[in-house]
């Protein structure tokens, strides 16, 4: 398992989650696992973006039958338990500016992704090219 990592947010994500919590609602960061990029950036673990969770309810005891949900390990402020997502919004990482670097096992430099998309494509037998 790799090393956990709490992003911090940009200003209007902030600004989102404040005015979210001041209507009495959940709103949590989503922290990557940053085991999958060796040089990604610290924030966001080499996404290029951080996500927050808005919630419409919880805690609840089990996950919600016909409703996102998400799981929160709890805090001093919101419990421990399965929260109901209302969205989850991604935002510019303020570190990296979006732009996460690129030499990454796992992240390929923008030339290489038609290509691979159209390995890929040929792999699980498309036979139509996909268009750059």
């Amino acid at each position: 398992m790799g090393k956990i990592v709490t992003p911090y947010l940009p200003a209007d994500a902030q600004r989102e989650a404040r005015s979210w919590m001041a209507s009495g609602k959940p709103a949590f960061i989503k922290a990557p696992e940053r085991n999958w990029v060796e040089d990604g950036c610290p924030n966001c673990g080499g996404v290029g973006c951080v996500y927050v969770v808005f919630a419409a309810r919880g805690p609840l005891h089990s996950p919600p039958a016909s409703e996102v949900g998400t799981y929160f390990d709890g805090d001093g402020q919101y419990g421990k338990g399965w929260y109901v997502v209302d969205r989850t919004m991604g935002y510019t990482c303020p570190e990296c500016k979006g732009r996460p670097r690129q030499t990454g096992r796992y992240v390929l430099p923008p030339k290489d992704v038609p290509e691979s998309i159209t390995r890929l494509a040929k792999l699980f037998g498309k036979k139509e090219q996909l268009r750059r």
